[in-house]
Formats: structure tokens, sequence, C-alpha cells
């Protein structure tokens, strides 16, 4: 195998300095247009390639990003994922992903590596039982900026792109509504998670402002495993006046609500609506499906938050300080089943 050529050679060949040939490989202005073209012509035809890990270490730079998800075979963050790379790519930063499974101390000890291997920016997802931010926190302190992506916490500090949610739940309370569901339901997500209270917060909205009183109004949290899921059904349909048309925090939750009912009280599944956010492709092999869906623009939401944490890497070169930065990814509702 030939051995690469070096900066060394080529500047030996050329009968100039070290200094002088890196300088036009990196079209230095102080290099002449003579001697950075001979360069650049030599370099070509000896198939030089720059030692990237020198450079970016020059410039205390790694080049790549850290991308905290919970599962990477969720599908909604699988296409958030898609969103985020391809505006890094276009940045030439590379991505290092990595899944907490939902678990806080996992998180914690992928931060830390993070921190260790120097990742130029974060973009996160909490987990549901996330209550302490040191180790995010730990991350800013040293200069590297975070931005949560879809899952934020509660701190209006922190830099966060999410989907329009309360927005997006009152559209889909409202469509159970008109669908003529009087008994109504929401499992709500981990009150860790900001969005969990903006979705509640559509949904009593759209209860609110509908001219008829529902006839009964269940709110039940749900921590994103199948077990509490099943649980707060339970509980949902064992009252005499159970719910008929039910929010989810997200289509996955709906997913095991629909296996309970399939499991427990399978003639209630004609009768029982569902409206979950996020409009996964699987939703289209389902049987039932859900009546509808949220879109919560997966793809566009990790551009969004790609594009965010660049503008925040760049004024932290600059010294540039940035208030907190609140985006919203437009959201809509995708009916699933023609109205009755």
């Amino acid at each position: 195998m030939t051995k690469p050529v070096t900066l060394k050679e080529l500047s030996q060949e050329l009968g100039v300095s070290v200094a002088t040939v890196s300088k036009a490989l990196n079209h230095d202005p102080t290099i002449g247009h003579y001697t950075r073209e001979r360069v650049l012509k030599l370099a070509q035809d000896r198939n030089y390639i720059p030692n990237e890990n020198a450079r970016n270490f020059q410039q205390q730079k790694s080049l790549t990003i850290g991308l905290l998800i919970p599962n990477v075979l969720d599908q909604f963050f699988v296409q958030a994922i898609n969103g985020v790379d391809a505006v890094a790519v276009d940045t030439h930063y590379s991505l290092v992903v990595a899944q907490t499974r939902d678990d806080p101390n996992r998180a914690a000890a992928v931060l830390n590596m993070m921190l260790r291997d120097r990742v130029d920016g974060l973009i996160a997802t909490i987990t549901p039982n996330t209550t302490d931010l040191a180790p995010y926190q730990r991350l800013e302190a040293a200069g590297i900026p975070v931005v949560y992506m879809a899952r934020s916490p509660n701190d209006p500090a922190c830099h966060r792109v999410v989907c329009q949610n309360v927005q997006g739940a009152t559209q889909a309370t409202r469509f159970l509504l008109e669908r003529g569901h009087r008994r109504l339901a929401h499992l709500k997500g981990p009150d860790a998670i900001s969005a969990s209270h903006q979705r509640q917060t559509g949904f009593a909205n759209a209860i609110a402002d509908w001219p008829e009183r529902p006839r009964s109004v269940q709110v039940e949290t749900v921590d994103l495993l199948a077990e509490s899921v099943y649980k707060a059904m339970q509980r949902l349909m064992e009252r005499p006046d159970y719910p008929t048309g039910i929010l989810t925090f997200k289509t996955y939750i709906t997913l095991d609500a629909i296996d309970f009912l399939r499991q427990h009280y399978p003639e209630r599944l004609a009768r029982i609506d569902f409206v979950g956010f996020g409009n996964l492709p699987l939703i289209r092999y389902l049987d039932p499906k859900p009546a509808a869906s949220v879109e919560e623009n997966a793809h566009l939401m990790g551009q969004e938050t790609m594009r965010l944490l660049l503008r925040l890497m760049q004024n932290a070169e600059t010294g540039v300080v940035t208030n907190p930065q609140h985006i919203e990814v437009p959201c809509k509702l995708i009916p699933h089943e023609p109205q009755s």
C-alpha cells in the first residue's frame, strides 16, 4: 500500500516551507496566486489527503455533533435524525448518535463521554423521568451548546425546538368532539417533559371552547412504558362512563392502548377513537388504525434543531450571548379514517 504523501514532502518537492504549503492548501490570502496554484496542482497529482484530525485539533474543533435520543427504533426519531443529518452533512459535521433507552443514568454516562470526547454541540431529548439537568449543564459550562429536540425540560432558559403542541392538541381534541365524542380522556405524557403540559393545555382549551359541555373528561399521566399505559387504560375502562375519544401524548402510547383493548375489551375497539402525536409510517399497516394523528414534521424539526445549534456554536465562537431560543415547528392533523 502506498504511503500517503505528507506536507513536508510536498514542501521539499516545491522548494517552499511547510507553512507555505499549509497556507496555500487552506486558501490563505497571504499566499500568491502562482504559488497557491503550484501547491494545489502538486497536491492533486500526488493524491495528498489532509489530516483533518490535526487541523481540527489546531482549531479546537472535533466537527462532531452529539445526538442523544431515546430509541433508534422509534420512527419519529429516525425521521428527526435524517433531518439533523441533512443539515449537518452540508456543513461538514458528523453525528455521534447515542440512545438513552429512557434511562437518566445511561443518559448521564453518554453525556460524560461526549464531554470527554469534546463534541462541538449537543442535540438532546430528555428521558421521561429526568429531574437533574446537571449532566447537560456541564456541557454548557464547558462551552458546548445544547439544544433540546421534541422533548425538552420545563426550564424556560433552555434552547428548544418542538412542534406546536398546544395547537396540535387543540385540533386533535376538536376533531374528537366533532366526531360526536362527549366522554373524553387524555393519556398525558410525563411531567418532566414540557410538551406534556402544553398538550394538556391544548386538550383543555378545545373542551373549554366547545359550546356543549362533555359528559366526562379524564386525564391519566403515563411514563411512556406499555405497563403504565395498560394500568391507565384499565382505570379508564373500569369507569361506567369510560371514554370513547382519547387523545394520547404520542402514537406509540396509542398502539399500547389499542393492544390493551384488544386483549381485555375487544368489544369496545370499534367504539373508541384515538388521536396521538406522531404520524408514523407504520400506521398504514395497522388494523384498527387510530382515527387520526398529529403530524409533528419530525424531519423539519431535525433540520431546524441543527440550524439552531449551528447558530449557537457560531455565536459562542464570537463571544455573542444568545438568549433562550424556543422554536415551534408547524403541525397538522391527519385523519386516517373517513368521519362517520
